[in-house]
């Protein structure tokens, strides 16, 4: 069955708020076992919705569905035990659209999810200089805005395709405790300078597929973590995952690895473009040094990357670890070095990278006093760990800038370590 929010009394007039009116369609589509909820052209504007069981949210050509600027207008802080707010981010709970314990969940498109972020979000102030991160400005909003904008929690059999989400105030699409989740032809676009508006969050979810997304956000692209302290299911692991096909745009990490504490594992990672970012691939077992995240079988390849501060991270701290990480096929064009470094020392091991090739040129911005600390001095560094294998890797510098570095690579405190056909 098909349940039109108009029919419901929803206008779409940009201006009138029609919270009930679609809420009162989809509640009328679960209590029918499910069906397909439709959002017509128009701009229509609603507090939170809370989707449920068996029921398809569809946005139309022309369709957007546009959040409120009051916070009167979203659900309080402990809507559902799950729930956690951000103070020190500037971010409530307080969600758009929530799924909370439901299963056969879509949204759909092609129309439009708007999260308003333009009416808690400023202009970037002026910076004396850029760094390797932000590099176009940083605005963390001084009064307070809603969190993630679309927020599903310990739901499964859940689909999202070929909507755009745009405008986010914080995390575009937040994933916790999930299970069997498919994520395709996804488009998220938000300002480059908005802090914490990551585009995807995979967070403790299993069996999660997301394919032929293109997304240019001002934080993190794509993360995976393990904050599974919340969840009441039982699941500590994120795993189970791939992400392929995507062209990616970040102004923190593009791929973030290991927030919270808990397993992160059994992650496919392949066919990637990356327009810019301040780290292409981030992996680190602790998050600020809260956390322990315990990390193995990590797949990454045939990554291309423009405009990259730092290729490759992976470091270690808080008792956690990294086991089976492999990099292969990665092309980028960087500022700044890659590293793995363990804090305690062998907790990084079994690592490989292979057939990658860096350029590390001139960013397109001012750095400050303080480049090298930032960018590092060897291109390529490793510090306690072991194991690790370095093949047919090659790291370039422009010659204007070889004067900068103290050298292309420096493996301290660290237990077999090979290099084949190597050019550092």
């Amino acid at each position: 069955m098909e349940y039109r929010i108009t029919d419901f009394g929803a206008v779409g007039d940009g201006k009138t708020m029609n919270t009930a009116s679609i809420q009162k369609a989809v509640d009328t589509a679960e209590k029918a076992g499910g069906g397909r909820v439709i959002v017509p052209a128009g701009r229509f504007m609603s507090g939170t919705i809370w989707l449920k069981d068996n029921v398809e949210l569809h946005l139309e050509v022309g369709a957007v569905l546009q959040a409120s600027e009051n916070l009167e207008d979203y659900n309080e802080s402990d809507a559902y035990p799950q729930n956690y707010d951000a103070i020190q981010e500037g971010w409530l709970g307080k969600h758009f659209i929530i799924i909370h314990e439901k299963q056969n969940v879509s949204i759909t498109g092609p129309g439009t999810i708007d999260g308003n972020g333009e009416s808690f979000f400023e202009e970037p102030k002026p910076q004396e200089y850029y760094r390797y991160g932000w590099s176009y400005g940083f605005v963390r909003p001084e009064k307070m805005r809603p969190g993630q904008m679309i927020s599903f929690i310990e739901s499964k059999n859940i689909h999202i395709t070929d909507v755009t989400l745009l405008h986010s105030t914080s995390w575009a699409c937040h994933l916790h405790g999930c299970e069997n989740v498919t994520i395709r032809g996804v488009h998220i676009f938000n300002k480059r300078y908005w802090a914490n508006t990551d585009g995807i969050d995979i967070d403790t979810c299993s069996t999660v597929t997301v394919s032929d997304c293109i997304i240019d956000t001002g934080d993190d692209a794509i993360t995976f973590r393990c904050a599974s302290q919340r969840l009441r299911n039982g699941k500590t692991a994120c795993e189970y995952v791939t992400v392929t096909n995507c062209v990616l745009a970040a102004s923190a990490s593009v791929f973030r690895i290991g927030v919270g504490t808990g397993e992160i594992r059994n992650i496919n990672v392949s066919d990637i473009v990356i327009k810019r970012g301040a780290a292409a691939i981030n992996c680190i077992t602790a998050y600020s040094y809260n956390g322990c995240a315990k990390i193995e079988n990590i797949r990454f390849s045939n990554l291309i990357a423009d405009r990259i501060s730092f290729p490759l991270r992976i470091n270690q701290m808080n008792n956690g670890y990294v086991r089976n990480f492999h990099v292969q096929s990665f092309v980028a064009r960087a500022f700044c070095k890659s590293d793995v470094t363990a804090i305690d020392k062998g907790e990084i091991s079994d690592i490989s990278i292979k057939d990658m090739s860096v350029e590390i040129i001139r960013p397109p911005f001012p750095v400050g006093p303080d480049e090298a600390e930032q960018r590092g001095v060897y291109a390529v560094e490793t510090y306690g760990v072991r194991n690790v294998s370095f093949e047919n890797v090659n790291i370039k510098i422009a010659e204007e800038l070889k004067e900068k570095w103290k050298g292309m690579a420096k493996f301290t405190d660290s237990e077999n370590i090979r290099t084949t056909n190597c050019c550092f």
